[in-house]
């Protein structure tokens, strides 16, 4: 798994033992690393939490336990870290060391998408009915616009065979123009205008912009069972500089 790294909380010390533990992660010492790890895992380091996590989860310099590996996961995903938050999502959704939960593997998921995490993003259009180009468009898969349209096709479209129609060939369709447009800068040009007068119309028409949770679909299981530990499966030495982040998105409807 690739390692994005992470600024949590935790003490001067958990920082120097996290320090420490980098040095023989870089060496795959990873008995030597546990119990560094996870003495600055319980001393709050979000970046250990994490990677213990991982550790317990794939039984390397520690016994391999998945309970356990949850718990660490959580407790990292609720101090922000976004790779934790989308491996808490995908051990609901799996029922893997928890308890199986949909409807909490789709809040950790949608934390995790609204940082940018596009394997989150992803999980969530694959079993939630993300909508992609939206999503693309908007950059945030809980932004007001993104919940109008998904309100507007679940309380809405989907009530008419026609409607239901158009849905399934959506979903078949704009995964394809995203991965081949998503990253041009016309496309958003092109698109957002567009978006923005049909949000606009079905707001005007009573269609809700706040918060909203999807039923969960079974459309995209065997997606998310073989990505369960794609998290953090290759440690990349260069990503190992502390990145800060502080993303908060200010959502209003418009």
């Amino acid at each position: 798994m690739s390692y994005h790294n992470f600024k949590g909380s935790g003490d001067e010390a958990s920082v120097r033992l996290f320090d420490e533990a980098r040095k023989y992660i870089i060496e795959r010492d990873w008995v030597k690393a546990a119990p560094l790890l996870k003495e600055a895992a319980e001393r709050g380091h979000a970046q250990a939490q994490a990677l213990l996590a991982e550790l317990y989860e794939d039984g390397k310099g520690v016994p391999q336990n998945e309970y356990i590996a949850f718990r660490w996961y959580k407790r990292a995903a609720e101090q922000g870290h976004t790779l934790a938050q989308n491996s808490v999502g995908t051990l609901f959704y799996n029922g893997v060391g928890v308890k199986k939960n949909k409807r909490k593997a789709h809040y950790w998921f949608s934390r995790a998408a609204e940082k940018g995490d596009e394997l989150a993003l992803r999980n969530l259009q694959l079993d939630f009915g993300g909508c992609y180009i939206a999503t693309c468009v908007y950059g945030s898969y809980n932004c007001h616009q993104v919940r109008t349209l998904r309100r507007y096709r679940d309380t809405r479209l989907s009530k008419s065979c026609f409607g239901r129609l158009f849905i399934q060939g959506y979903y078949v369709v704009s995964p394809k123009i995203v991965e081949s447009f998503g990253n041009k800068k016309w496309f958003n040009g092109v698109c957002k205008p567009i978006l923005d007068k049909i949000i606009y119309r079905l707001q005007s028409n009573g269609v809700d912009c706040s918060p909203y949770m999807e039923k969960a679909l079974p459309n995209g299981d065997a997606f998310l069972q073989k990505q369960t530990r794609q998290n953090i499966r290759e440690i990349d030495i260069g990503e190992f500089n502390v990145e800060y982040q502080t993303q908060k998105e200010s959502e209003l409807c418009v």
